[in-house]
């Protein structure tokens, strides 16, 4: 059975992945591997925001204890 573009707009990109993988057209089959590399990349990106989020934190902990300690001082 053959979808249109309607059907493929409606799918999730994990669907559209596999659909390239099981297909004979070795444009498609690309396209999905690279649509696959995207959403990994994607995922990794993720990832190092919120690596970055947890970075920004401690810095300001560290910051405040800093500040407290020359308080001391």
């Amino acid at each position: 059975m053959t979808h249109d573009r309607t059907y493929y707009r409606q799918c999730s990109e994990r669907q559209l992945i596999n659909a390239a993988m099981d297909s004979d057209d070795e444009l498609a089959i690309v396209l999905g591997e690279a649509l696959e590399s995207w959403l990994y990349l994607q995922a990794d990106i993720m990832n190092l925001e919120d690596t970055i989020a947890d970075l920004r934190l401690e810095v300001a902990r560290l910051q405040g204890e800093l500040s407290a300690l020359g308080a001391e001082c």
